[in-house]
């Protein structure tokens, strides 16, 4: 089979660009580390390496399937490209799904081996599990925000601005006691008014301020 100049430029693009679709699928689904442009490339190669090895079988039945029915090339590369997109978000959620269960300190633990959780802050730890709880931020004025920290909620992932937005808030009443707040949109909150956050299992257990 003879290769031409835009078939390599094809052939790199589809073994290079997988890694990069993987590392934004992957750090959707948990906490992305700040690391440099080389390790975030070298990265995103492993991955690409990754992709290639467990659908490989699928690129050389593609390649034999040409040869045999003489498809033409347009049809090859849709194959390859469908090949590559579905095999890349795939083993991404799978790498993902690995990396947020903790698979690597699970088996660990089971051969009694103490592992180190590889995200890098508290913050970040707590907020990728989406919980849904209630939640209370006291303010460096010592004043408290309480809200409903839900699916429709969010905090920031960049180490820079650890900014939060709570889905709705309460509100005291008369006698000091937190009541749903009909009226709230939510609330948001940048990082340099948060003093410290605590979180509530059930919703409703607010009792006294």
């Amino acid at each position: 089979m003879t290769i031409g100049s835009f078939d390599i430029v094809l052939y790199s693009a589809l073994f290079l660009l997988p890694g990069f679709f993987m590392k934004n699928i992957i750090d959707s689904l948990n906490p992305a580390k700040k690391t440099s442009d080389n390790i975030a490339f070298l990265t995103c190669l492993m991955y690409s390496i990754i992709n290639l090895a467990v659908w490989s079988w699928a690129y050389v039945l593609a390649t034999r399937l040409k040869g045999k029915m003489c498809l033409v090339d347009w049809v090859y590369w849709a194959i390859l490209v469908a090949i590559t997109l579905l095999g890349a978000t795939v083993t991404s959620f799978v790498v993902g799904a690995i990396i947020q269960k903790r698979f690597v300190g699970w088996l660990g633990a089971k051969i009694r081996l103490n592992t180190i959780d590889p995200t890098d802050t508290a913050w970040d730890w707590l907020f990728a599990k989406r919980d849904v709880s209630q939640m209370i931020i006291t303010l460096k004025d010592d004043s408290e925000i309480c809200g409903w920290y839900a699916e429709q909620s969010f905090t920031s992932s960049d180490p820079n601005d650890r900014d939060i937005y709570i889905q709705y808030t309460y509100k005291k009443d008369e006698n000091g006691v937190y009541q749903t707040d009909p009226d709230s949109k939510g609330i948001y909150i940048p990082k340099d008014s948060i003093k410290y956050i605590e979180l509530k299992q059930e919703k409703g257990e607010i009792g006294n301020g």
